[in-house]
């Protein structure tokens, strides 16, 4: 779910759509905190619009700098080309560090509910899209569903208006089905690989394409591995990445190959021993 919703983030259709901003929100299986809260609003607050703070600056910068050349007395000693370098990147630090101080400031007090008013005072009129990674909870995941109309929920409907007035989006992933309700959300159920599909993938993660057929030593082989890795996506890439890392002219007897073929045959006896003891308890 997780390598999938970074796939889609990375595409040139998304990056365009969400032209305002793309953040990465990461929860995970135990319940938020308040505390947590706060810092993830700061995270929040830092991937989407401290990272402009920069650009206003710049501009100030350059008109500052156009009227100190403007303004200069021609008796007067004129700045290198350094030195004006020096003294911008100074200024430039000193007002980021001024706002980064204020934004802490700003998440480390006052009311949850106010700051995230604040927040979607900001955010739901840009095109932005907030990526929520392994979400437990609703209750954790209803922190990020910003709206200032009173805590509702963007309409479902489609057309125009509605995607002039909410452009910004939420891109959740969860092992829990309708997490937020049946019809309040478009889900995408993501289903685990076939066989012949993480071999595919183990072996072009590994730089090498499908050669021989199902009959194949490699094949054969690559059955191990990928059932050593659960069919897991994540894990099957990993494993090819890890051959191709280590030699991109890799053959069966090379290394790193054995120790994936070890150690997936390893994982697969202690699952297989794990299965006996729980059937027979």
């Amino acid at each position: 779910k997780t390598t999938l919703a970074v796939a889609a983030i990375q595409t040139v259709e998304v990056r365009e759509r969400f032209c305002d901003g793309i953040a990465w929100i990461q929860l995970g299986r135990n319940p938020l905190t308040e505390k947590e809260v706060r810092r993830l609003y700061e995270e929040l607050f830092r991937q989407l619009v401290s990272k402009g703070m920069g650009d206003d600056d710049d501009d100030d910068n350059d008109q500052d700098a156009e009227d100190r050349s403007r303004n200069t007395d021609d008796d007067g000693p004129a700045e290198t080309p350094s030195e004006e370098l020096d003294r911008l990147a100074t200024m430039t630090n000193s007002n980021n560090a001024i706002r980064l101080a204020e934004s802490r400031q700003r998440f480390q007090g006052g009311e949850l509910d106010a700051i995230k008013e604040d927040l979607a005072s900001i955010i739901t009129k840009k095109r932005i899209l907030i990526c929520l990674d392994d979400v437990w909870r609703v209750d954790d995941a209803k922190w990020f569903i910003f709206d200032t109309r009173h805590g509702k929920s963007p309409p479902i409907t489609r057309g125009a208006n509605v995607e002039e007035s909410y452009p910004y989006r939420i891109l959740i992933t969860t092992r829990a089905p309708s997490l937020l309700g049946t019809g309040v959300v478009q889900e995408v159920h993501v289903r685990i690989f076939s066989e012949h599909e993480a071999v595919k993938l183990l072996l072009s993660s590994a730089g090498r394409r499908p050669y021989g057929g199902k009959q194949s030593t490699v094949f054969n082989q690559a059955r191990i591995i990928v059932k050593g890795c659960g069919n897991s996506p994540m894990a099957v890439r990993l494993a090819g990445g890890m051959l191709r890392r280590s030699n991109r002219n890799w053959n069966l007897s090379s290394p790193t190959w054995r120790m994936l073929m070890e150690q997936s045959k390893l994982n697969l006896e202690e699952a297989s021993k794990l299965r006996s003891f729980v059937n027979s308890v």
